[in-house]
Order: C-alpha cells, then sequence, then structure tokens
C-alpha cells in the first residue's frame, strides 16, 4: 500500500503548470489542451480483406479557457480576422512535480488561433475566455522520469 501512495503523491496537477503566450505567462488560465493527431490512408491489396494504415500526416488542435482579466483574443486575432494578417504565436507548458522538482515542458510552434469570442456575457457569472487554436509543430523540452 505504501508504494501506491508514494505513485499517488507524484501524479501531476494542473495547479502547478504555467503557460506561456510568445515568452509572457498566463496567470489566468482555467485549462489548455494540445493534441497532436496522427493521420492515415487506408491501404489495401489485391486478394487480402483486411485494410491496413499508412501513416500520411498529422495534426495539431488545443485550446485555451482564461478568466477574463486581460483581452488576449481580442490582442492576438482580433484585428487579424480584418486583415487577413496573423502574428506568429508560441504557446509554452510547463508542468512540475512537487515531490520531485522534474518538469514536462512542451513549446508549441506556428499556432493559429481559429475562433474569437467577441461578447459573452452572463449575470452573476465569472467571464472565460475560450480560444481554440491549430499548430504546426511542436517540441518536447522536458519529460518526468
Amino acid at each position: 500500500m505504501a508504494n501506491k501512495q508514494n505513485l499517488t503523491n507524484k501524479i501531476l496537477r494542473g495547479n502547478n503548470g504555467k503557460v506561456w503566450i510568445n515568452g509572457e505567462e498566463l496567470g489566468n488560465i482555467s485549462t489548455m489542451n494540445a493534441k497532436a493527431t496522427p493521420k492515415f490512408e487506408n491501404v489495401s491489396f489485391v486478394g487480402d480483406p483486411a485494410t491496413y494504415q499508412s501513416y500520411t500526416s498529422w495534426e495539431g488542435k488545443g485550446s485555451l479557457k482564461l478568466k477574463k482579466v486581460k483581452s488576449v483574443g481580442l490582442k492576438y486575432i482580433g484585428e487579424s480576422l480584418k486583415t487577413g494578417i496573423f502574428p506568429e504565436i508560441v504557446l509554452e507548458s510547463k508542468t512540475t512535480d512537487p515531490v520531485s522538482g522534474q518538469s514536462e515542458r512542451v513549446v508549441l510552434n506556428g499556432v493559429l488561433f481559429t475562433e474569437l469570442t467577441l461578447v459573452d456575457l452572463e449575470a452573476q457569472k465569472m467571464i472565460e475566455e475560450d480560444l481554440a487554436f491549430t499548430f504546426s509543430d511542436y517540441e518536447v523540452k522536458e519529460t518526468i522520469g
């Protein structure tokens, strides 16, 4: 039982995470996720009833949810939607295990915010900003274990 207790103390928690956008720390993050999804093409052969998969590419997508204390979305995409000129954006996340001090750190490059909510008000509710994004490259800077 003691061994499993040691494991529970090492589980990463979002509260120990940090996120930066173009080097500026965002302290108002509620959630962040980013996924790299492989794309495959079906391959079939005469005389073989099986369908095989051949890797063709990958796609990066994610989202940020922020407590609204700054106009992050308006700053990074507001004018871009009108001009068609999108800024270079780099997102970095780091989550640290407080027991070992080890961190997992990932940098997302080629980030494009793909949606902007201009107004989202509800009485007696904190305002949050949702920012969907794509990315074209990533770097794993640190891993745990």
